[in-house]
């Protein structure tokens, strides 16, 4: 099941977008539904945070609130880094700041004339709706705090996990933050079992293996696809490579 977000501020647009939408769902037979229609984006953002996983959703870029579309859109790609997101609006010079701030939209649609909205929208929701039934497998996610703020990183984006002695904490390095790891509280042995792709290789590290670019054996250092490097036990090291070679 693909849940359809729609945020959007004039109640009309909204009703006549999600009518649109439905519609379009029950002629096609897909296995999608319309979760949440409302103008309020923090209940958009309540949702996700609270259960996340890959949606489609259709923000008006101008909310009428401090928080736009593309604000929106920012916030959602924290929790939803894979969902698809098509933006609706009555102006166009909005469309530099979604390639700006990165929110990988799928279209960007005018409000001009509704019966090609309508159409370019169900596009959209035809074009998702086959990616996310012929994708890659169902995507897993890891959820932690760091101080007050959340994170929710793919599994695939995640380097490996450090504990760092000072903080007593656990530190995310991963693709998404490679200039800033992500701290948190934890046990590196629970995240040693999260999925078989966590290989414990030393009493400070859990790594990714599928992320390993090599193994120096000579100085037992394990350096990671995107440039980071940490220490394997030499007592690790063989078992290590028996296990990337059976993957």
């Amino acid at each position: 099941m693909l849940e359809i977000f729609i945020c959007e501020d004039d109640p009309t647009q909204r009703k006549n977008l999600t009518q649109v939408v439905e519609n379009f769902i029950i002629g096609q037979g897909l296995d999608m539904k319309v979760a949440l229609s409302t103008e309020n984006p923090d209940q958009v953002l309540m949702a996700v945070k609270e259960n996340p996983m890959p949606r489609f959703y259709f923000l008006d870029v101008e909310l009428g609130r401090e928080c736009t579309g593309i604000d929106l859109a920012v916030k959602v790609r924290e929790y939803d880094p894979t969902g698809f997101i098509v933006f609706v609006t009555t102006h166009d010079q909005y469309t530099p700041l979604t390639f700006k701030y990165r929110v990988s939209a799928l279209d960007y649609i005018p409000k001009g004339n509704f019966s090609e909205l309508a159409e370019r929208a169900r596009e959209c929701l035809m074009d998702a709706y086959n990616r996310h039934q012929q994708g890659s497998p169902q995507k897993k996610f890891l959820r932690v705090t760091d101080k007050d703020q959340e994170y929710v990183v793919d599994y695939d984006d995640v380097m490996f996990f450090g504990y760092d002695l000072t903080e007593r904490k656990i530190t995310l390095h991963s693709n998404q933050r490679r200039e800033k790891a992500i701290h948190f509280s934890g046990n590196l042995k629970d995240l040693e079992g999260l999925d078989p792709r966590f290989y414990r290789i030393h009493k400070s590290f859990v790594v990714n293996v599928d992320r390993i670019q090599r193994v120096d054996r000579t100085t037992n250092v394990v350096y990671m696809e995107n440039g980071l490097k940490c220490n394997v036990s030499l007592r690790k090291v063989k078992a290590l490579l028996a296990y990337m070679a059976d993957r």
